[in-house]
């Protein structure tokens, strides 16, 4: 998915879009497939392009994604029983999130909505656990905010970079900017030859999640909260973070050789 289909295809929905996308995330059934952190961050990224206000796409994240969970939680509430019988949803799936609520507690429905697995039916075990509506209401509000504030802003902060890389465009900065694809790339080739691009990137992942686990910041949030360190333990979250550092990384020096070429 990207920028280009969604404001073709999805243009008349508005913010609308946003809101759906969110809220069908947190679906235990189709939720796990759905990829809505990946519409929202889209949408941040589209209100840095002019298509959407950043207000509008914030206000309708958000509030998908505290709909989304209440639906969860409720169908869990009242029809989780029946549906684990049936194994409508993936047991495997079930048996990681039930374990990582039982280890957290009410704390896992902030933390478990940013791990993709689990993401999804952490709601759902809430209401099959008999979690208080009053005590998920509190947790789910708190988590929809800052999984939506996250999430748009991130589309939204990259959103500026490239429109700053586009509006400073030259032939001279699209071959540096290449050289800067190219040379890595044979570097990388002529060092690991025989190696796996995807083993290579998991061990790599791995490196990148272990030493910002080491940053003293990160060990005091994690000593604040054990619900935090399980961000580091989960390969779907280690890939996440990874390249979502190394999408900064190169959009922000891609930004300032921009800028460079402008003052030159």
């Amino acid at each position: 998915m990207n920028l280009e289909f969604l404001t073709t295809h999805f243009a008349w929905l508005g913010p609308w879009f946003f809101f759906i996308g969110a809220a069908v995330e947190a679906l235990p059934f189709i939720g796990t497939f759905l990829p809505g952190a990946t519409i929202v961050t889209l949408g941040g990224f589209a209100s840095a392009q002019g298509y959407f206000s950043l207000g509008s796409v914030m206000i309708f994240s958000i509030t998908g994604a505290i709909v989304g969970d209440a639906i969860s939680f409720y169908i869990g509430a009242h029809g989780g029983n029946y549906i684990r019988r049936k194994k409508i949803i993936s047991e495997n799936i079930l048996q990681k999130g039930e374990d990582f609520f039982h280890k957290y507690g009410n704390q896992s429905l902030l933390w478990g909505r940013f791990i993709g697995p689990i993401r999804s039916v952490m709601p759902f075990l809430a209401g099959l656990s008999k979690l208080k509506p009053k005590t998920f209401w509190t947790w789910n509000v708190i988590s929809g905010i800052a999984w939506g504030i996250f999430y748009v802003m991130l589309g939204h902060f990259s959103g500026n970079l490239v429109s700053l890389i586009i509006k400073r465009w030259s032939h001279q900065l699209a071959w540096l900017l290449l050289l800067f694809i190219i040379v890595p790339a044979l570097m990388w080739f002529n060092k690991h030859h025989g190696e796996s691009v995807k083993q290579y990137i998991r061990d790599r992942s791995d490196k990148f999640a272990s030493r910002v686990e080491n940053l003293n910041f990160i060990k005091n949030i994690e000593t604040r909260y054990p619900a935090f360190k399980e961000f580091f333990i989960w390969r779907s979250s280690k890939l996440k973070l990874y390249f979502s550092f190394i999408g900064l990384l190169l959009l922000t020096l891609a930004a300032i050789i921009a800028l460079i070429f402008d003052l030159i």
